[in-house]
């Protein structure tokens, strides 16, 4: 009997000690990361430390002024409460600093040994007491004061034969009617009277920088370029160069199957390069897809279109809703809603021929409501002969 309650009272000890054990274990292990947390921080980058109150200031790593004076020194982290402060002065002056900081990472006190001079020889000061330390406040330069413009966001830089389009603050294109190469790039004020901005060609294949010079009252004065392809060549340009509000916005395009529209980057008028037309044999409708981009900045835009002919009955839909727009467009009232930079509405124009024969030359043309005089205009030619025999209708184009 003695012998089984001694094994019952030495099972229930073992896990009373075990229990114990695991306790004391799992509060190790949830107080031992901030026991053992180095309380010094890691580096003085960025921070001051005030020695009752001869403050340093260590903006880098390795440099740092004391009041007027420009330091250097070296850091490191010597144990979980102290660290080690290395200050050199210009005049061979060197400080050797002690921290000592409180578990919880709170300045406590300092010790210092500072050599102030090895030429004449003179005794080292011993100095000692309560220290501060923090973030450095760091204020942003004033900003460049300068005749170049803030940003070239709806700007146009014309450098000798080529044509650049700021679009967006950081989107833009080398402007060639129909077939545009578009760019990123970064602007920056360099001094009173001069600016850079740095290109890179979306198609991979080049990069440029083009400086620009202006006089005081920030009228173009000279440029400079410097591009660079891919293959390694490098082509300089220089020269006047002109600049302006872009007026290349308002994008209209038209055609006959909606995958297949003409006017992509062309802007003009008459309708150069932004006409098309269809020929029909009967009397069905004449369905003519158009879109409005906005390849600026985002905007809206005022849309007007031709009304009725004596030969054809005109009308005016939205797409895909279909939602009637005949009599806006024909006022010159109709506005689309706000485009981002590249976004699209998109509309039909349908006529209708009210006699066997006829001719009617429509027109869309399309206004900036940011850049009055930003627009663009697109035309359709269309014909009808109706025939006896019923056949699809040809189309044509210029």
């Amino acid at each position: 009997m003695k012998i089984m309650v001694d094994s019952l009272y030495y099972n229930f000890h073992k896990c009373s000690m075990t229990t114990t054990r695991l306790l004391i274990l799992a509060i190790a292990t949830l107080v031992l990361p901030f026991v053992t947390h180095a309380a010094p921080p890691a580096d003085l980058a960025g921070r001051y430390v005030s020695l009752k109150g001869d403050r340093l200031e260590f903006p880098t790593a390795t440099s740092g002024t004391n009041g007027a004076e420009a330091v250097t020194y070296t850091y490191s982290v010597t144990d979980t409460t102290t660290s080690s402060l290395v200050v050199n002065y210009p005049s061979g002056r060197q400080r050797s600093v002690t921290l000592t900081f409180l578990a919880d990472g709170s300045a406590l006190e300092y010790r210092e040994f500072d050599l102030v001079s090895i030429n004449p020889p003179m005794p080292p000061i011993f100095r000692s007491g309560t220290f501060e330390t923090g973030l450095l406040e760091v204020v942003p330069p004033p900003p460049v004061e300068s005749s170049a413009p803030d940003a070239l966001t709806g700007l146009y830089l014309q450098t000798g034969k080529k044509r650049l389009e700021f679009l967006t603050e950081g989107r833009g294109r080398l402007f060639i009617p129909g077939k545009s190469a578009y760019f990123t790039y970064l602007y920056t004020i360099t001094d009173e009277d001069s600016a850079r901005a740095e290109l890179a060609y979306e198609d991979g294949l080049r990069t440029a920088v083009v400086e620009l010079n202006l006089n005081a009252q920030g009228r173009p004065v000279s440029f400079n370029t410097t591009e660079q392809t891919t293959g390694g060549e490098t082509v300089t340009a220089s020269g006047k160069f002109a600049m302006g509000t872009n007026r290349n916005l308002a994008d209209l395009q038209i055609g006959i199957d909606p995958a297949k529209l003409a006017g992509a980057d062309h802007f003009s008028a008459f309708g150069l390069y932004q006409t098309v037309g269809q020929r029909g044999n009967n009397m069905d409708t004449l369905v003519y897809p158009f879109v409005i981009e906005n390849d600026g900045d985002t905007d809206a835009f005022r849309l007007r279109a031709s009304r009725d002919r004596h030969f054809f009955r005109v009308e005016y839909f939205s797409y895909p809703a279909r939602e009637n727009l005949t009599a806006a467009m024909g006022a010159g009232t109709f506005e689309t809603t706000s485009l981002e930079h590249g976004g699209t509405a998109a509309f039909t124009m349908e006529l209708t021929p009210l006699r066997a024969n006829g001719a009617f030359l429509g027109e869309i043309s399309a206004r900036s409501l940011s850049v009055a005089e930003a627009r663009d205009a697109v035309h359709c030619l269309s014909l009808v002969k109706a025939r006896s025999k019923h056949r699809s209708g040809r189309s044509m184009r210029r």
